[in-house]
């Protein structure tokens, strides 16, 4: 009997610790699927803006004339990533004045600009571009306790031009 005890003891704890394997496991795969599901929303969005920008390239139409539009002489990009790149070359390419580019990690890229981080800017722009679209508004919240000037997303830019 007193075998018996112990063992539906034993069989109780390798249940017990087979159901929070699975507990954990399941955790792990809802944080996996959690993660490919920002993702795709972010590859979704950064889809839209090339696809658009594309069309209005397309169609004749240069986001210079956006700048003109609002005035903004002294345009700033944020994110040099890919759009920030293809957003300085054209910019510059319409002879829009972009006195420099600000990215936190400018050893990732390569460009002819000025590179400052964001920690260390004044306002001597017009505007600030921000490419990095999907993250838009954590890095607008950030930007604005720096700066004065407009901030804007290259999705506006696209949507606007």
């Amino acid at each position: 009997m007193k075998m018996m005890i112990v063992i539906l003891i034993c069989l109780n704890i390798c249940l017990s610790i087979i159901v929070i394997k699975l507990i954990i496991h399941q955790r792990k795969e809802n944080d996996n699927i959690k993660k490919l599901q920002y993702r795709i929303r972010k590859f979704r969005e950064f889809y839209w803006v090339l696809v658009r920008w594309m069309e209005i390239h397309l169609e004749g139409i240069k986001l210079n004339d956006y700048f003109v539009r609002n005035n903004y002489q002294k345009v700033a990009i944020f994110g040099m990533k890919e759009f920030g790149q293809l957003l300085y070359k054209e910019l510059i390419a319409t002879g829009v004045n972009v006195p420099y580019v600000i990215d936190n990690n400018p050893s990732k890229f390569y460009t002819d600009a000025i590179v400052k981080s964001s920690k260390n800017l004044i306002d001597d722009v017009d505007v600030i571009v921000v490419t990095a679209v999907y993250g838009y508004k954590e890095i607008e919240a950030d930007l604005s306790k720096r700066v004065n000037c407009p901030i804007v997303s290259l999705e506006t830019v696209i949507r606007e031009v």
